[in-house]
């Protein structure tokens, strides 16, 4: 009998042991999936939402201050690199629609003109001067096209800029000029005061597309009516 009885007490301090382990494993899957498997589920689906194009998503870190564990880390990267995607994705879309609108505006211009000398009624003067206006536009457009494959290029670092010296108020004349028809259609006032004759080292093209870009958007954001200035002068050892 008391060999049973051993055998049974045995039997029960087992079962106990194992009804422990067993309680014990589910507290830990649970304090598990509380602590992993739940923020991980929250952070695969925001990563999901941001696959798919949106970028407001974000998520919040469960702690603060000294108290963040890896997770609220990874938490605040994750937004970190959210914000970042939607500031690409922003200059993005601006680009396209700026882009878009500058070649629009030669296109109109080519298109119009075209039109213009199928007609009959032109005498020579005129039909020379429309097509000059083709030409000129089509200039612009081959410019335009051209800066953007430049820009590219710079910004994956395909070409380097390279100096030279040149006359810094010859280019600025030709890029000015270069936009007298759009400011005389807003009957915008365009007030050039540049000196005769200014010699710098510089990347001539890469400085083109700036003076160009600061001019066109000059014109292109005065009211009509307005006035545009295009100042340079030399200060010391420097062009302003």
């Amino acid at each position: 009998k008391m060999e049973v009885f051993s055998v049974l007490a045995s039997m029960g301090v087992g079962t106990y042991w194992i009804g422990m382990a067993v309680v014990a494993a589910i507290i830990l899957h649970q304090v598990s999936c509380k602590k992993f498997d739940k923020p991980m589920r929250r952070l695969s689906q925001a990563m999901k939402a941001v696959a798919e194009g949106d970028f407001s998503v974000s998520v919040t870190p469960q702690h603060t201050g000294n108290k963040m564990d890896y997770m609220d880390v990874m938490y605040e990267d994750f937004n970190r690199m959210v914000q970042e995607l939607s500031s690409i994705e922003t200059m993005k879309s601006d680009f396209i629609a700026n882009v878009s609108h500058e070649i629009k505006t030669p296109l109109a211009v080519i298109e119009s003109y075209a039109a213009a000398l199928q007609k009959g009624d032109l005498d020579d003067v005129q039909r020379s001067e429309y097509a000059q206006t083709i030409v000129s536009a089509s200039r612009n457009l081959s410019t335009l096209v051209s800066n953007i494959l430049k820009l590219n290029k710079l910004e994956n670092q395909e070409i380097v800029p390279t100096a030279r010296e040149y006359d810094l108020t010859r280019q600025l004349c030709d890029c000015a000029l270069a936009f007298e028809t759009a400011w005389e259609e807003k009957n915008i006032e365009f007030d050039a005061q540049l000196e005769e004759r200014v010699m710098i080292c510089a990347d001539e093209s890469m400085l083109e597309m700036v003076f160009n870009n600061l001019i066109s958007n000059a014109i292109k954001f005065t009211e009509p009516g307005g006035m545009v200035t295009l100042r340079q002068v030399v200060l010391d050892d420097a062009v302003e």
